[in-house]
């Protein structure tokens, strides 16, 4: 099912010194070029150059954060203007969503496992790397 993104959440300017509740989404629209997502995993506060996605419990949020994820390429190619993306545009961002919440959890706990699977495998390559510096360190003594 196709929705747009106003009719799921409350889409809006991150306010200074607000705390938002885990759950939110939230997406670059100031001094961007990428437009970056991220979700929030606990209540905490947000830099300013981003909108803020609260949504309103129906499904859950971490599966839709997944679901913007998957669109948000294309469509911050399509919106971005100069560095900003207009708020107005991000709030008919259209989405394509399974609406079986058990499905949704499911989806979720899936792409989870391929996150931590991921952040691994940026560790292993990361522990590589500073073998290899302090390998070239000492033969270039």
């Amino acid at each position: 099912m196709k929705v747009l993104l106003k009719n799921l959440a409350n889409v809006d300017r991150v306010k200074k010194r607000r705390i938002y509740k885990s759950g939110t989404v939230y997406i670059g629209v100031s001094a961007t070029r990428g437009g970056d997502v991220h979700y929030l995993e606990e209540d905490g506060e947000i830099e300013d150059k981003y909108a803020a996605v609260e949504f309103d419990g129906r499904y859950n949020s971490k599966y839709l954060y997944y679901a913007i994820l998957s669109v948000h390429e294309k469509w911050l190619s399509k919106y971005i203007q100069n560095i900003n993306v207009p708020i107005s545009n991000l709030k008919e961002m259209q989405i394509d969503i399974v609406t079986d919440v058990n499905k949704q959890n499911e989806i979720v706990n899936k792409l989870n496992l391929l996150d931590i699977w991921a952040e691994r495998e940026k560790q292993t390559i990361s522990a590589w790397k500073n073998i290899k510096k302090t390998a070239l360190e000492k033969m270039f003594i």
